[in-house]
């Protein structure tokens, strides 16, 4: 079989042409078409991984909230866990706050005496002081004295009074009797 092309040089050119371009533009619109459709693809997927993300972020700081409020949460029950421990060793021990022990000395105390050193350990109790007279009731420096040692012996909550020492001594020109007692706290 013979084929005959009746078709000049320059036509067949055109037609190749034609056809070449036919083809080029639908390879070129299916690579357009392409990359849209694989731009959109992208997109929706770099969208959904923002909003992945944007939710991370919302949880992480959930929890950074979260953390804070239990830490507060832990630091109270820490506290008062302590404040019941306080209190639970001062009504165990029944040993008398240094407020009481105050409150119990100042009522023994007479006019004319004063305290220059209190020392208190939780079971005792170590007093210096003056003793001046008590010219309102006649007592002398070593009357006024006895009186609050008397005083002290006479209170329940000290189980034992032991007089150091006292002595005459000279301030500002007056006649002062100096003392030191060391009283034995009771237990309750």
């Amino acid at each position: 079989m013979i084929i005959v092309n009746f078709l000049s040089p320059e036509y067949r050119q055109k037609i190749f042409l034609r056809k070449f371009a036919t083809f080029a533009m639908l390879v070129l619109t299916i690579i357009v078409v392409v990359v849209l459709a694989g731009g959109l693809v992208l997109k929706g997927q770099v969208n959904d991984k923002i909003s992945q993300r944007d939710l991370i972020v919302k949880d992480i700081t959930d929890v950074k909230i979260k953390t804070e409020e239990i830490k507060k949460a832990t630091a109270s029950i820490a506290d008062l866990s302590n404040k019941i421990q306080i209190l639970d060793d001062i009504l165990n021990q029944k040993k008398y706050g240094f407020s009481e022990v105050l409150y119990r000395l100042q009522q023994n105390v007479p006019e004319g005496v004063w305290l220059k050193n209190l020392k208190y350990d939780g079971k005792t109790l170590v007093l210096n002081g003056l003793s001046n007279s008590n010219d309102a009731k006649g007592l002398s420096a070593e009357r006024n004295l006895l009186t609050f040692e008397r005083n002290l012996r006479e209170t329940p909550s000290y189980l034992e009074i032991v007089p150091e020492y006292s002595k005459l001594t000279e301030v500002n020109g007056n006649e002062l009797k100096e003392f030191k007692i060391t009283i034995t706290l009771a237990s309750e």
